[in-house]
């Protein structure tokens, strides 16, 4: 029953290499600056859920959100994407905050912290705004100007109060019924910058570990042999189109 769970996991995250509108976790996206990451396991006797969590800077949205990707066998409320909404699409994505609300938009500045602005709320947390260029340095977040831009910005809450950049439960419940119970949480792993538009998921070790707890109900299973990787620092070329 495990091993035959177990396949029908893998065969589910292998959709995002080779189905249109499946989504999987992609640390390295030139469209997004990323700040945190985070997996999300759900389990009961029949029924299985992962949802793939990311937050960061959209740059071609100009906002900060969080983007949620879902796999499992009894998901709910997906929408349709494509030419006369022919897919189904996986994913789904939570604003937390406009750039125009926090940065100057004129030539030459935009993107960059507007020091007028001093506090804002993102996700339910008050966020006091950091504009000290060398605050950032001291968590090894090295801006490319001269003053913090959004994208410095979103990785500074990340590592001062992440609680702001993490979905609440209702948002992770969105394609997932009430009552399936949440088996857990993986918040690092290691992720092959193949996946998944050179290779399946199936081909590497985290996504068949991550196969593994889910079939068996037990997240001690997630043992990796390789160091993690999705922490932001090693993907330092995100958002860089």
């Amino acid at each position: 029953m495990a091993n035959s769970l177990k396949q029908e996991i893998l065969d589910e995250l292998d959709k995002s290499y080779n189905v249109d509108y499946d989504f999987l976790f992609d640390p390295g996206h030139g469209y997004f600056a990323l700040a945190g990451s985070r997996i999300n396991l759900f389990k009961d006797s029949s029924r299985w859920a992962i949802v793939f969590e990311k937050s960061g800077f959209s740059n071609r949205a100009g906002r900060l959100e969080i983007e949620l990707h879902y796999y499992g066998n009894c998901l709910s409320n997906l929408d349709r994407a494509g030419l006369d909404d022919r897919f189904v699409c996986n994913g789904k994505f939570i604003e937390l905050l406009k750039v125009d609300d926090i940065c100057h938009n004129s030539e030459g500045e935009y993107e960059l912290l507007n020091p007028v602005i001093k506090q804002v709320e993102i996700n339910g947390e008050t966020i006091q705004i950091c504009h000290d260029i060398n605050k950032y340095k001291e968590l090894g977040i090295e801006a490319y100007r001269s003053k913090p831009g959004i994208e410095d910005f979103v990785r500074y809450v990340w590592e001062t109060q992440k609680d702001a950049l993490l979905a609440k439960e209702k948002d992770l419940r969105t394609c997932l019924p009430d009552d399936l119970p949440i088996l857990g949480v993986i918040d690092e792993w290691y992720h092959d910058e193949q996946i998944p538009y050179e290779a399946k998921p199936s081909d590497f070790e985290t996504y068949q570990l991550i196969a593994d707890v889910v079939a068996e109900g037990d997240l001690n299973l997630f043992k990796p042999s390789l160091p993690p990787n999705n922490h932001w620092r090693s993907w330092p070329e995100s958002g860089g189109i």
